[in-house]
């Protein structure tokens, strides 16, 4: 198990960087994840347990919609309509730095870096 620091320590500096950027919106932090928007596109960066540090940057966008499919309430024997939600990943890397999160999160959402001459 990791130490708590060390979790808090990665994802306060990503939260930090996402928040001075301001091109992002409904940022939410948990002690082990955080995600953010920027219009229909979502970011999410998840912490895992087996290694220190070591974590999930996805990116995509969540489709939702209406299904007809059978329900607990029907005793499985008529289709109702059920609401259901599908995240579509076009991007997804292994890492624990939140420089790297905040670059690619600005690559992909298309604005430019500062280039050094």
């Amino acid at each position: 198990m990791e130490r708590p620091s060390a979790l808090n320590t990665i994802l306060r500096k990503t939260a930090s960087k996402i928040v001075k950027a301001r091109y992002f919106s409904e940022i939410q932090l948990t002690k082990s994840h955080i995600s953010f928007k920027h219009h229909g596109r979502v970011f999410s960066f998840q912490l895992l347990y087996n290694k220190l540090g070591d974590g999930i940057f996805r990116s995509g966008y969540v489709t939702s919609g209406i299904k007809s499919m059978p329900t607990y309430e029907s005793g499985y024997n008529d289709l109702k309509p059920v609401e259901v939600a599908h995240f579509n990943c076009d991007s997804q890397n292994r890492t624990d730095n939140p420089d790297f999160i905040f670059r690619q999160a600005m690559d992909l959402i298309g604005i430019a870096r500062p280039t050094k001459n």
